[in-house]
C-alpha cells in the first residue's frame, strides 16, 4: 500500500468557513477518515440534453445513482 502525505485543512490557504465545510464532508460524513467521493450528477446541465441522445437514461438522476450503487459507491 502506498502512503500519500496529504495536507492538513488547518494548512491549506481556506477560510474558516470552507475549512469547516470540508472538516464536516470529510470527518464528519461518510466515511470520516478525511476521504470523500464526489459524485457530480450534473452533467445534463453542463453538457445540453443533444449530448445524451445515445444513452438516455443517463439524464435521470436515479440512474445516476443506480451505478454508483451498482459500482458499490456507498454515499
Amino acid at each position: 500500500m502506498v502512503e500519500v502525505n496529504r495536507p492538513l485543512l488547518k494548512d491549506l490557504d481556506l477560510n474558516l468557513g470552507k475549512r469547516t465545510r470540508l472538516h464536516r464532508i470529510l470527518y464528519e460524513h461518510g466515511v470520516g477518515n478525511g476521504m470523500a467521493f464526489i459524485l457530480p450528477i450534473d452533467h445534463g446541465l453542463e453538457h445540453g440534453p443533444r449530448d445524451f441522445f445515445a444513452n438516455p437514461e443517463s439524464v435521470d438522476p436515479a440512474y445516476q445513482l443506480r451505478l454508483a450503487k451498482e459500482g458499490v459507491f456507498q454515499p
